[in-house]
C-alpha cells in the first residue's frame, strides 16, 4: 500500500463535472507515479501535462497522481518509479533524466556533461530539437514508452559553508548530487567524493552541514537547483550559537551551472496500447504542449533569489580563474564522453548553444552575498498562507498508510489547526487527554519553514513543508521533518485541511 495519500490532479476536470460530482460515465483513469516529495506543484510542466490531458479529453481521460513511497532517508528512489511503470504497477510516471542511468538508459548522458548546457536558452533549444526525440526514444531499452522530455531548472554548484574559490577546494570533500555515471565521473575528476543527495545526508549527524557533535562540519558541496535548495539545507539549531554556527548555510555559485534538471514522462507500453487511438492522441498532444510549456516556465530563478536570501541562502559569483580551473579539470572527461555514444549528442548541443543569445546575469538581491548577521533568518519572508482555522481527522487507516503505526505521539484524533500572522497552534482532540502543539512559520506556501516549540522555552527544530492552497482548504506535503517524517505525514498530510473559520 502507498504510504503517501493519492492526490487526484484534476484542475480542468473540476469545471467539467456537474456540481463537483463524479466524473462523466466512461471516464478512463490513468495512475501516474510522482517522485517529488514536495508535490508536482514544484514540477509545473508535469502538472501542466496532467491538467492538459483532462482539458483535451473533456474529462473523458484523466490522470491520478500518486506520490511514490519514500525510503528510510525520506527521499524517493526515482529508478523505482521507472521500474514500477515498466512492470505495470503504474500506467505513467516521470523522473529526472539522470535517474534513467539506473535502469540502463544512457541516451540522456550528454545532459549530465558538466557546464555543457549552462543557460536556459540552450536548454530550450535542446528540448525543442530533434535530439530530444532521439533521447526520449532510448527509454524503450528499459521497457518504457517516452511521452515527453521537459525542460527544468538549472543545477548550480553550491557550497555548504563557503563559496567555491577554485577546483581544488572540492578535492577530498563530500559532493552530493543526483547520481548518474557521468555525474560520478565529473565529481571524481575534481577529487571529490560523490554521494547521493538525500534528506538524511543533509540533516543527519554527521551530515553535509554538521558533524557528529552537531557543530558545523567541514566544507562540502552540492549540485542543486534553486527550488530544491530551500529544502536541501540544514534545518536544525547548532549546539552552540555563535559565529561558527552561521557558516551552516548554502552558498550558491550563480555562474557555475553544472547542467539542466530535465525530466521525462514515460508510460507502460501495454497500457498505452490498451487505449483507443483517440485517447492516445490526447496523451501525445498533452505531452507536446507540456514540452513547449516547460521551456517557458523552467526559469524561476530571479523570482526565487530574494525568497532564498531571506531564508539564509547566500550567493556568490565565481571568478574567471575558478571557472577556467573547472573546465581544465574536466577536459579529460569531455574527451572520453565525446569519443563514446554521447559524443554525437554533445556536438549537437554545442551547435545549438552556439546559436543561442548569451543569457543575462542572475540578479542578486542586495545583501545576499554577505553572511547574515543573525542565524536562521527564514522568518524574513512573511507567509501568505491564509489565516484561519482548519480541521482534519486522522484515522487508524491514515496512520497505517503513512507507515506511522507504532510511532510515539500518533493516534486517531481530530485536529484543529489555527494559523494567525506567522504563528500556528495545533489542537488534538482525543477521549482522554486533549493537548496542543504550537510554533511559528514563514516563507512562501510552497516553501514553508515550520518551527515547533514543544517546551514553550525555545524553538527546537525547523521542518520544511510545501503547502498548496486550494478552494477547499490546505494540502500539506512533508518535505523535511525534524521528527520522523512519517509521523508528520500522518498528522499534517493525510487529508486536505478543511477551513472551518476565519
Amino acid at each position: 500500500m502507498r504510504r503517501a495519500t493519492a492526490v487526484a490532479v484534476m484542475l480542468a476536470v473540476l469545471s467539467l463535472t456537474a456540481c463537483g460530482g463524479a466524473p462523466p460515465t466512461g471516464t478512463v483513469v490513468l495512475r501516474m507515479e510522482s517522485p517529488d516529495p514536495a508535490g508536482i506543484e514544484h514540477d509545473p510542466a508535469v502538472e501542466f501535462f496532467v491538467s492538459a490531458v483532462a482539458r483535451l479529453s473533456g474529462g473523458r481521460l484523466r490522470i491520478e497522481v500518486e506520490n511514490y513511497p519514500r525510503g528510510p532517508d525520506g527521499s524517493v528512489d526515482e529508478a523505482g518509479v521507472l521500474r514500477a511503470v515498466a512492470v505495470g504497477e503504474a500506467d505513467l510516471g516521470w523522473a529526472h533524466t539522470g535517474s534513467f542511468d539506473d535502469v540502463g538508459v544512457h541516451t540522456f548522458d550528454a545532459l549530465d556533461a558538466p557546464m555543457l548546457i549552462d543557460n536556459y536558452g540552450s536548454e530550450a533549444a535542446v528540448i525543442r530539437s530533434h535530439l530530444a526525440k532521439q533521447m526520449l526514444a532510448g527509454v524503450r531499452r528499459a521497457g518504457l514508452d517516452g511521452l515527453a522530455l521537459l525542460a527544468g531548472p538549472l543545477d548550480r554548484l553550491i557550497g555548504t559553508s563557503t563559496p567555491l574559490r577554485g577546483a581544488g577546494d572540492i578535492r577530498g570533500r563530500a559532493f552530493a548530487l543526483r547520481l548518474s555515471s557521468v555525474a560520478r565521473m565529473a565529481v571524481r575528476a575534481l577529487g571529490g567524493d560523490p554521494s547521493r543527495l538525500s534528506y538524511q545526508l543533509v540533516s543527519e549527524h554527521p551530515g553535509l552541514y554538521v558533524n557528529a557533535a552537531q557543530r558545523p562540519g567541514p566544507p562540502a558541496f552540492l549540485d542543486d537547483d534553486l527550488d530544491s535548495i530551500f529544502f536541501d539545507r540544514y534545518g536544525g539549531e547548532c549546539a552552540i550559537q555563535g559565529a561558527s554556527c552561521e557558516t551552516s548555510r548554502p552558498w550558491v555559485m550563480t555562474n557555475l551551472v553544472l547542467g539542466p534538471s530535465t525530466e521525462a514522462v514515460v508510460a507502460n507500453p501495454a497500457r498505452l496500447r490498451s487505449l483507443s487511438a483517440r485517447q492516445r492522441s490526447w496523451l501525445t498532444q498533452a505531452a507536446a504542449d507540456a514540452t513547449s510549456y516547460s521551456t517557458l516556465v523552467a526559469d524561476q530563478d530571479s523570482r526565487l533569489v530574494p525568497q532564498l536570501c531571506a531564508a539564509g541562502v547566500r550567493f556568490s559569483t565565481a571568478s574567471p580563474a575558478t571557472v577556467a580551473s573547472l573546465r581544465r579539470t574536466w577536459r579529460a572527461l569531455y574527451a572520453k564522453l565525446e569519443s563514446g555514444p554521447a559524443g554525437s549528442a554533445m556536438r549537437t548541443i554545442l551547435a545549438l548553444s552556439s546559436r543561442t543569445p548569451a543569457p543575462a546575469s542572475l540578479r542578486i538581491t542586495r545583501g545576499c552575498h554577505r553572511q547574515p548577521r543573525q542565524p536562521y533568518t527564514a522568518h524574513g519572508v512573511r507567509s501568505t498562507l491564509p489565516d484561519g482555522v482548519y480541521r482534519l481527522q486522522v484515522t487508524a487507516a491514515d496512520i497505517r498508510a503513512a507507515g506511522a503505526q507504532g510511532l510515539g505521539g500518533v493516534w486517531p484524533t481530530v485536529e484543529t489547526l489555527t494559523l494567525r500572522d506567522g504563528h500556528w497552534r495545533l489542537n488534538f482532540t482525543e477521549p482522554t487527554s486533549p493537548f496542543a502543539e504550537y510554533g511559528t512559520y514563514a516563507g512562501t506556501p510552497l516553501r514553508t519553514s515550520w518551527w515547533t516549540d514543544r517546551t514553550g522555552q525555545r524553538q527546537l527544530e525547523e521542518s520544511f513543508f510545501s503547502v498548496v492552497v486550494n478552494r477547499d482548504g490546505l494540502r500539506f506535503y512533508i518535505v523535511q521533518s525534524w521528527d520522523d517524517y512519517r509521523r508528520e505525514h500522518a498528522l499534517y498530510a493525510s487529508h486536505v485541511w478543511q477551513r472551518i473559520g476565519g
